[in-house]
């Protein structure tokens, strides 16, 4: 029977029994003789093993959140960007970083290091769709991350004024939070705004996962260094 790869990347998850999940789905597996390693302990022979399917937890790539200079980073980013007045554009991949961020924003709106009634724009219609299951399914979602949506946001319609609100939100100069996919900035929400602001001096793009190195936002990372 072919091997089956399991890519488990990091520790952070909004999901309460995840560890236990993965632990039972291998011991179910190995019954079978399928293989399972983690990311940091790929085999050598990887190329040569018959790969039945491949199975990942994010899609944080190389990018590692659990680091605590990640969140020092943003934390400080935002507080910094808005108290100049400025926009802040977080692209995001949908599931996962999209819910992470907000939770943060509203993290940094709870302690007071930015104002409570900073705009934060949502949009994407893939990640409004996973922002309610995580809010109101029941998908095993830790208490806590239920309530991960800051005060203060403003969800792009999915009907036909979507276009018109988005363009409202880019004219506007008051400081603020915009949080869009796709999280390299190739295509989606963020890519639209990314078009917008790509030399407003008044934006701050800022990267928070994996950036392909054909992706815009690893061009926008490694123009600025």
């Amino acid at each position: 029977m072919p091997n089956t790869f399991l890519l488990f990347v990091g520790d952070r998850t909004p999901y309460k029994n995840f560890n236990r999940l993965v632990k039972a789905f291998a011991e179910l597996s190995a019954k079978d003789k399928n293989l399972f390693f983690d990311v940091d302990a790929i085999p050598e022979n990887i190329k040569n093993m018959k790969i039945s399917s491949f199975v990942t937890e994010s899609t944080y790539g190389n990018v590692d959140s659990t680091n605590s200079k990640f969140d020092e980073c943003l934390v400080e980013n935002t507080v910094w960007a808005i108290k100049r007045g400025m926009t802040v554009l977080y692209p995001t991949f949908a599931l996962g970083r999209h819910q992470e961020v907000l939770y943060k924003i509203k993290q940094i709106k709870e302690k007071e290091l930015i104002p409570k009634e900073t705009l934060v724009v949502v949009d994407g219609k893939a990640s409004q769709i996973y922002n309610t299951r995580f809010q109101y399914s029941d998908l095993g979602i830790k208490l806590e991350m239920k309530k991960f949506m800051p005060k203060y946001c403003k969800c792009i319609p999915r009907d036909l004024t979507k276009k018109f609100v988005r363009n409202e939100i880019i004219k506007n100069n008051d400081p603020k939070i915009i949080v869009a996919p796709g999280g390299m900035c190739d295509y989606g929400a963020a890519s639209v705004y990314t078009k917008k602001f790509i030399s407003d001096q008044n934006v701050m793009i800022h990267g928070v996962g994996y950036a392909a190195p054909n992706s815009v936002m690893y061009k926008l990372l490694n123009t600025l260094q």
